[in-house]
């Protein structure tokens, strides 16, 4: 059976997490990036757009772009690097039906998955790297501390110059990461 390392960033983070705990046997290596983690979700920033999705889904998808642009600035570290990518951030919720999609994804945010594959987590029996940028005030640096702990021999990477866009923040060391856990898969 063929078998794929596994690396996820934010929802994704989650998602690799889910795979590595409950596919063990076709996962050969997890990488997790500023990802979601036990109840460390959804983030301040998401719950409150979370409580306002009845109306979120009826703005205008022009709108909706100018109110997450803001948002979604604060989560990266550099401004330059942000402008750099905010436009395809925002893309998918600026099109037509855009908003009622993110409100559809925001009702559907629960952090019961993650907290369920926690207590397997020390279980692994994988090469695993967690890389985690110190500047994340929305999932903090705490939480990719405690996952490299809980998780036997997961390799750590801070990123000081990095909020919780780690891949836009600093792709080369997300890179640097992801070519590690391949070499140790």
């Amino acid at each position: 059976m063929a078998r794929a390392v596994v690396v996820g960033h934010d929802l994704g983070g989650g998602v690799a997490q889910i795979l590595a705990t409950t596919s063990t046997d076709r996962v050969a290596g997890l990488g997790v990036v500023n990802g979601v983690c036990y109840d460390a979700w959804p983030v301040p920033l998401v719950r409150a757009l979370k409580a306002t999705w009845p109306a979120l889904r009826f703005l205008p998808p022009p709108a909706l772009a100018t109110l997450l642009r803001p948002a979604l600035r604060t989560l990266f570290a550099s401004q330059e690097r942000a402008a750099r990518f905010l436009d395809r951030f925002v893309e998918p919720w600026s099109r037509p039906g855009g908003p009622a999609q993110l409100a559809r994804h925001l009702r559907s945010l629960d952090s019961v998955y993650t907290q369920t594959v926690a207590p397997f987590l020390p279980r692994l029996d994988l090469p695993a790297e967690v890389v985690w940028g110190r500047r994340d005030h929305q999932l903090e640096p705490g939480y990719g501390q405690r996952l490299a702990d809980d998780i036997p021999g997961a390799r750590l990477t801070w990123v000081d110059d990095a909020g919780h866009f780690v891949p836009a923040d600093r792709p080369d060391v997300v890179v640097d990461a992801v070519l590690r856990l391949v070499a140790r898969a």
